[in-house]
């Protein structure tokens, strides 16, 4: 501000003193008025560099939440895996073991309609079925 007053002396050195403080006034005014639009300025660029900082921070803590969920679906991804390896081996135990109690089944059944004393018996199996299925037959050809 000094700079810009002596400066304006120097100009009008020439002039008369009531001009010289009439031009002086309105430099000062000018010089204020540019100091204000200033420091607004430099207000305006200090919340900016704030805003830019706090958004900086807040994509930091953005790309930490994104890289800890894609761990935890990756995770999730081989439980569900292993999961299912297991479910399969379940089944395949399971089908074994509904041939092993159809086998015992079938011994047990043997076991019943054998003989030991020389009697040989036959069993007939869907009888009401079979005799269902001839009834229907011979209706068919009456």
């Amino acid at each position: 501000m000094n700079v810009v007053l002596h400066h304006l002396k120097s100009i009008n050195h020439s002039k008369t003193t009531s001009q010289m403080t009439t031009d002086s006034l309105q430099a000062t005014i000018q010089l204020q008025e540019i100091d204000e639009t200033v420091n607004i300025l430099s207000d305006g660029v200090t919340t900016l560099n704030e805003d830019r900082q706090r958004l900086i921070n807040e994509s930091i803590h953005q790309q930490q939440i994104l890289d800890s969920l894609t761990k935890d679906c990756s995770t999730l991804k081989i439980s569900i895996q292993e999961q299912n390896a297991f479910l399969d081996g379940t089944k395949v135990n399971q089908e074994i073991l509904q041939q092993d109690l159809a086998s015992m089944g079938q011994k047990v059944t043997d076991m019943k309609t054998r003989s030991y004393d020389g009697t040989l018996y036959w069993k007939i199996i869907n009888v009401q079925e079979t005799i269902g299925q001839q009834f229907t037959l011979c209706l068919a050809f009456f």
